[in-house]
């Protein structure tokens, strides 16, 4: 604002001058080109000022900026220092919870498979159980039919037995043989066909 102010002041004194000397007029300019030359040396003391105000001022955005950055690189590197660190914790309880998981379900598995193996087992052996009862039951059956077959064939032979010795008396054989004659003449023949117990000669029936 202060350097706006004396080149203002620098550019009126110049008009000035410049209208004197249009005028032709025997003007002591000198005052004037004093304070010109004062309000010069006012501007270039200001120019300097500025100049060296906008170096300290730059400088100092500089280390600012600088301080700044600094500050953000170790603001980032202690966030990402504490980030790490949450990560791998949270990894950490991550894997342990999966840990736990996967040793529930291998437990679970195990128990379900012996309970799954005893329940085979069980089954297998009621199974085997039964069917060897069935079959010890089809070999009682089968013996009993064996040895009732047997005690029929006993009593079979000693029927033949019987009938055969039945049948080596010779008059035995006959009264065998003339019933079942009779039998067989009633079924072909007429009671007038034929006549029973006829003496064939005199003395004999």
């Amino acid at each position: 604002m202060t350097e706006i102010l004396l080149g203002i002041l620098i550019l009126l004194a110049l008009v000035n001058l410049v209208l004197a000397l249009r005028k032709g007029d025997s003007v002591d300019i000198r005052p004037q080109m004093k304070e010109v030359e004062t309000s010069m040396l006012r501007f270039e003391t200001s120019l300097d000022k500025n100049e060296k105000s906008q170096k300290d001022e730059f400088e100092r955005n500089r280390r600012e900026t600088q301080e700044t950055a600094l500050a953000n690189r170790q603001e980032l590197t202690r966030s990402l220092a504490a980030f790490e660190e949450r990560f791998t914790l949270s990894i950490k309880s991550m894997q342990d919870t999966i840990e736990k998981h996967l040793k529930s379900i291998q437990e679970d598995n195990s128990k379900q498979l012996n309970e799954m193996r005893k329940t085979v087992d069980e089954k297998l052996q009621s199974t085997l159980e039964k069917r060897l009862g069935e079959s010890f039951k089809q070999v009682s059956e089968r013996l009993e039919q064996v040895h009732k077959g047997l005690g029929e064939m006993q009593t079979l032979a000693s029927g033949v037995g019987d009938l055969k010795k039945v049948l080596s008396n010779v008059k035995t054989r006959g009264v065998l043989g003339e019933y079942q004659l009779g039998n067989i003449l009633e079924q072909i023949l007429t009671p007038d066909q034929y006549s029973m117990n006829v003496a064939t000669k005199k003395g004999s029936q």
